[in-house]
């Protein structure tokens, strides 16, 4: 996993859309969502061992306005 980033991050709340899950994290006061494939359901509270990859990334500013993107850094 060249160039990713391993953490762990606790879980705020999970969003099951049909084929996919978005799963909410927190991790020393930053938020931040998974996508996961397929059907996901952590409950809120439970930490999850999660990796970054920077070459897929969306980084938005406080005002929710787009930052970064794939592809566009």
């Amino acid at each position: 996993m060249a160039g990713r980033h391993a953490f762990q991050a606790t879980v705020t709340v999970t969003e099951i859309t049909g084929s996919e899950s978005f799963v909410h994290l927190n991790r020393d006061k930053s938020n931040w969502v998974a996508v996961l494939h397929g059907v996901h359901e952590y409950p809120p509270g439970h930490v999850l061992d999660a990796a970054l990859d920077p070459n897929n990334v969306f980084v938005f500013d406080t005002a929710g306005r787009l930052v970064a993107a794939p592809g566009a850094m």
